[in-house]
This record gives structure tokens, sequence and C-alpha cells, in this order.
């Protein structure tokens, strides 16, 4: 583990022969909303697998209990911005200030023990990026951008604090709609920023469906997105929010 914040650089899962796997995007404290999406899918918790695209806490109102999905076997995630905030709010009063900003004030409500647990959660639990085997062949998850040309991290790369932040709060590729494709990887799945709808920019797919914002211009119905890979070409959207559930369709 060669990084900024000593996470593993990079986890790869193999295929799984026995269930279905999904990957879903930032949850935002938003425990209701996935029990809820959970549901509507049928999700056999001793068969089936989830990924996240990170940022598991801030915003919502059940930020400790979605941390706490990563002790779960079914449940992996990423590292995002939202985690490093909490990080490094715990060793420094100004980052503090900044996460509180940005949805952190729920830590207030935390005793220590709890403190403790989430951040060695946070370190042990949440790579940079995973890669997951599936019948798309192998596809990525990250937070946000992948400021190289071939996947995936080794763990043997050095990675520079700059190269981790862009990694986990970059938005130029949502911004400039820069279409790249990066080897090795059939399909990257992130987040970080929030849209109307899932969107492809080369072989990036970003889910990041303004779970836990307030509706705004932008994103006028906030929701938390789930995706379910059905073949080689074909991805499934299971979408919800407080009142409804729906689902929509991207071919490759």
């Amino acid at each position: 583990m060669k990084n900024y914040y000593r996470n593993i650089n990079h986890k790869k899962y193999t295929s799984n022969s026995f269930g279905r796997d999904f990957f879903l995007g930032d949850l935002h404290g938003s425990f209701n909303l996935l029990t809820k999406l959970l549901k509507k899918v049928n999700f056999d918790f001793k068969k089936d697998r989830l990924f996240c695209t990170g940022d598991l806490i801030d915003r919502g109102e059940s930020s400790f209990e979605c941390l706490k999905l990563c002790e779960k076997d079914w449940f992996f995630s990423v590292l995002g911005n939202h985690e490093t905030m909490l990080m490094e709010a715990m060793v420094n009063s100004f980052r503090k200030e900044v996460w509180f900003r940005n949805g952190g004030q729920w830590w207030l409500g935390v005793n220590e023990d709890d403190r403790v647990f989430s951040g060695n959660i946070i370190k042990n639990r949440m790579p940079i990026a995973i890669t997951v085997e599936t019948n798309m062949g192998d596809v990525g998850v990250i937070h946000s951008f992948y400021p190289f040309d071939k996947w995936p991290l080794r763990d043997s790369e050095e990675l520079s604090s700059s190269q981790i932040r862009s990694i986990l709060w970059d938005r130029s590729v949502i911004i400039e709609s820069k279409s790249i494709i990066t080897e090795g990887v059939s399909i990257i799945f992130s987040g970080h920023t929030p849209i109307d709808k899932p969107r492809l920019l080369g072989n990036q797919l970003f889910i990041d469906t303004g779970c836990g914002h307030s509706a705004n211009q932008k994103i006028k119905k906030p929701r938390l997105t789930m995706c379910e890979i059905l073949s080689s070409s074909l991805i499934k959207f299971h979408h919800v929010d407080i009142k409804t559930y729906t689902t929509s369709e991207m071919t490759f």
C-alpha cells in the first residue's frame, strides 16, 4: 500500500458464480434508501454482492450505519473523498470545520469507541480501487477520476498526494465531457459528481444521481442508483428515492 492515506491501492474480486453483483453510487448516509432498494431487487445476502463508489457518509441520516456496512461479507466500497475528510478531521481542526460544512456534523453524536471503529473501517476496508470479474469482463470501481492510461492500480505503485486527490476529487471528466478509454478494463463505475441520470463517457460510467442532496436545477429528483450487469453489452439501472422505484437500461 503506497499512497498518501496508506489505504490499499487495489483489490480484485473474482467472478460471482453463485449470485449477482451490483454496483452502487455514492450512498451518503441513506441507509433506509439502500434497504428499500435491496428489497426491490430481491437481494440475496448469502449469494449476491454489492460494490460502492465510496462516500458512504455525510448528508444523510445514517452515516455510521452505512460505514458499518463494510463489515458485511456482501458489501464492498472504495474510498471516497468524504471518508478522507473524516480521517483528516481527526487530526486537523481546520479540516474538521471544512468537513462539518459538508455534512460531517453527525460525528458530534458518535462516541469515542465508534470513532476509533470508523477510522479502522476506512483504513482497512476501503481500497482506492476495486476490480470485479463479470460477464462484461473486468470492471473497475473508483470514486471519481482515474489518472492513468491502464487499469488497474498496483500496490507497488507510489501514489502521490496530488494523484490521490485527483482520484477522489477531480470532476473534469464530467465538466468537460471527456471521452477517455482506459485500457485493461471494460468499464469503470464512478461517483462523486451528482448528475441527473447515469452518464457514460469513454468507458467510465458515472452513477452518483444525487442521493443525500436536496433537489436543485441540475438534479431535479435526487435518488440512489444501483447498476446490474445483465450481459456483455447491457446494464440495468435501479433507481430509488423516498417515494418511487424505477428502472432504466443502457446498451454498449
